[in-house]
């Protein structure tokens, strides 16, 4: 049977580890992809490090790349799909 105080153990873990811009938390060497730059783009590869000042951050494995971990995401095609979305227009004032 499982114990649930392990569970609300084990969660309370889980939930102080990064999470990507999908939401998934991730731990170091982990591999996640950056969002291409344009739409059509190239979604980049990483795995996830800590940098020398303890930042969790994501180190590309084909250039000199890097990024924070909440900039990335936990599937290529996640990556893909966030490259398409448009970016939110600011609201205008009202009556404008």
């Amino acid at each position: 049977m499982i114990n649930q105080a392990e569970v609300e153990r084990l969660l309370a873990i889980v939930g102080k580890l990064p999470k990507t811009a999908d939401g998934v938390p991730v731990v170091p060497n982990d591999t996640v992809y950056h969002k291409p730059e344009e739409p059509g783009g190239y979604a980049e590869r990483g795995f996830v490090s800590l940098d020398c000042d303890g930042d969790w951050v994501v180190i590309s494995q084909h250039t000199c790349n890097s990024w924070f971990v909440e900039e990335c995401f936990s599937t290529k095609r996640a990556a893909l799909a966030a490259s398409r979305i448009p970016a939110k227009e600011p609201a205008s004032a009202p009556g404008k």
